[in-house]
């Protein structure tokens, strides 16, 4: 089962048709739905149905339904209470898929009802002690505060007195962040053993980063190298899908994939330079042009001085000579110049099958 579901996300990611990605998100929210309980307790499971939800719902209520699956695991209701006494892995990975399918929605778009005291259930997981639940909890607020509709994850009411009031919403708004922001700080500083100072599969310091997104109410640029290229990060939902899908795919499979798959391309606005894995190095000039020059005597004009040229016969043969004969100088260099062009792609195209070969052996 743990690896039909790992199959199952890796083909969604590859499939450029929309179609049949579509139908994968069908069956799979089809046979959780089923037995939710048993069924969520398995990491492949949960990041299944995050992945296959990201790239094959075809509109935001559609991953809110697959959201609304995971809050029911997450945050279930007292008469559905589960145990959690060994499952802290299980808790971080079902929060983690959560933020991520939030991370693909508008915050304009999200139901109103349905996130109803979000931000206060992960404030209090803040203070719980597995590391992995913290970190999950921290990147969960921080993305709660990017979507700027604090009020759908907010526990209050239509009656609140708050509800209409723009100014009132502001500050209330700004209290529940400054809280936030002192309850993280205070648990950074007291506890460095409860919250990891890095991820290691990512590297990134998501409750630091998440501190100072909080702070600065905006997510500092950050770069990542890829296959030798930088990626820049400028937004908090970036990093939480690149955090997300290294942890599904592996560094080395999420490279791989971003060097190769179109699908990861468009969701990153990454365009990889083509490079080979021998080292060998083709120099290829960026612009190459062929042009002639020849010089003409001066042009005679007439007699009524208008400036009309007067060009002879013999001069429009030398021209024609020099420029569209077959034999001409210029066709010669242009032919010269598509060999060159020809013979550079071959070679591209040899170094590409050794690497390919190499690869494989």
């Amino acid at each position: 089962m743990k690896q039909a579901a790992h199959i199952i996300g890796l083909l969604s990611m590859i499939t450029t048709s929309v179609d049949k990605v579509h139908e994968a998100y069908e069956d799979v929210l089809t046979a959780l739905s089923r037995e939710l309980k048993a069924k969520l307790k398995t990491l492949e499971i949960l990041g299944c149905l995050a992945v296959v939800t990201f790239f094959g719902a075809s509109n935001s209520d559609e991953t809110e339904q697959a959201m609304k699956l995971l809050w029911d695991f997450i945050n279930p209701e007292p008469v559905h209470s589960i145990e959690r006494k060994d499952s802290p892995a299980i808790l971080s990975a079902a929060i983690s898929a959560w933020t991520f399918l939030l991370s693909t929605i508008d915050g304009w778009r999200l139901s109103h009802k349905t996130w109803k005291g979000a931000i206060s259930y992960f404030s209090d997981l803040l203070d719980n002690n597995d590391k992995l639940v913290c970190t999950a909890a921290c990147e969960a607020l921080a993305l709660i505060f990017e979507t700027k509709c604090l009020e759908k994850f907010s526990a209050e009411t239509k009656d609140s007195p708050h509800e209409g009031d723009t100014s009132s919403r502001i500050h209330s708004n700004k209290e529940l962040q400054d809280n936030i922001i002192k309850q993280l700080r205070s648990r950074i500083e007291t506890s460095n053993e409860s919250i990891p100072s890095q991820d290691p599969n990512t590297g990134f310091n998501s409750a630091s980063d998440a501190l100072n997104f909080l702070e600065d109410v905006k997510c500092i640029n950050t770069h990542v190298t890829i296959g030798g290229q930088k990626l820049t990060l400028s937004t908090w939902s970036q990093m939480i899908q690149l955090k997300f899908m290294k942890h599904f795919l592996g560094k080395d499979g999420f490279t791989k994939h971003m060097m190769e798959n179109e699908n990861f391309h468009n969701v990153f606005d990454f365009i990889p330079k083509r490079r080979n894995r021998s080292g060998k190095t083709l120099y290829v000039p960026e612009r190459e042009e062929v042009s002639i020059r020849f010089f003409q005597p001066p042009v005679p004009r007439h007699q009524d001085c208008s400036l009309l040229p007067f060009v002879s016969r013999e001069e429009k043969q030398l021209e024609k000579k020099m420029t569209m004969s077959p034999n001409s100088c210029l066709s010669k260099a242009r032919t010269q110049l598509l060999r060159k062009q020809r013979q550079l792609l071959s070679k591209e195209r040899e170094i590409d099958c050794f690497d390919y070969a190499d690869e494989f052996r």
